[in-house]
């Protein structure tokens, strides 16, 4: 009797350890996704200094029309942008225009099937040309007092070194720009000029040379006025199950079945011992 109550107790904690083992993979079998078919995307190959850079430049797509706007959204100072047009055969004013926006953005409009080929099989490169370098003249930016190296770009006007136009990329909404000139002692209209677009963009143009020399020395102060009222910060969800995705209700499942192996095995175990 023993011997055959022994085989039985050995063939249910064989079955628990089976049962146990095997929900790990049920679980990961359940949250496991389809696999996808991923489609290459039509648009250009996106560059920062000749290196791809695809989270530092946006662009938007002019509706009913082949016109694409870019907009830097990096760190640095934007200097520029430049594209491969010209090396891929196309003409200017032919196959395409290329402007440089006020606000520093760039729009391409392709008026040609052959460019817009280019554009749809990634052979058309985008570069939008940034300053890195930390010691460069220039000024301090803010953003409700607080400096900020990502929150603010600024775009120097191509027919004047000496004027310059600041966009707000952060979060919250913008409620004006502010600026240490006045302090510095500069006369508006007189040393500088200061306007603040339909766009939301802030243009500086400095007249004179002490405002110029500012300038140079980055003791100019361009501070963004912004409502953060509105943002929130994503707390961690901390009920959610681990990354196996394995439900509570089926693991203990399997230690129920473990656990009455165990219980079935030390009543016998009594009943023998007496």
């Amino acid at each position: 009797m023993k011997k055959f109550l022994s085989v039985i107790l050995a063939a249910i904690m064989t079955v628990s350890v089976f049962a146990v083992s095997l929900i790990p993979a049920m679980a990961a079998d359940s949250v496991n996704s389809p696999t996808a078919t991923t489609a290459t995307q039509k648009g250009p190959t996106i560059e920062v200094n000749g290196s791809p850079a695809n989270s530092d430049v946006t662009y938007t797509k002019d509706n009913g029309k082949n016109s694409y706007s870019f907009n830097y959204v990096g760190g640095g100072s934007l200097l520029g942008w430049e594209n491969n047009c010209k090396q891929l055969g196309l003409v200017e004013g032919v196959d395409y225009t290329a402007k440089q926006n006020a606000d520093g953005s760039y729009t391409i409009t392709l008026t040609s099937e052959k460019a817009q080929e280019y554009f749809n099989s990634n052979k058309l490169v985008v570069n939008a040309l940034v300053d890195f370098n930390d010691n460069k003249k220039g000024p301090t930016l803010e953003v409700n007092g607080s400096p900020t190296d990502s929150d603010i770009t600024y775009t120097q006007d191509k027919d004047n070194d000496y004027s310059f136009t600041f966009k707000y990329t952060g979060s919250g909404s913008l409620n004006g720009w502010t600026d240490n000139l006045n302090d510095l002692g500069l006369v508006e209209g007189v040393d500088y000029t200061a306007v603040q677009n339909a766009d939301g963009t802030f243009t500086i143009t400095f007249i004179s040379a002490q405002a110029k020399e500012y300038w140079d020395n980055n003791e100019v102060v361009i501070n963004a006025v912004v409502d953060l009222s509105n943002v929130t910060t994503k707390k961690n969800d901390s009920s959610k199950a681990p990354a196996t995705g394995m439900s509570s209700s089926v693991l203990a499942g399997g230690v129920a079945v473990a656990c009455a192996g165990v219980a079935v095995l030390a009543a016998t175990k009594k009943k023998f011992s007496k």
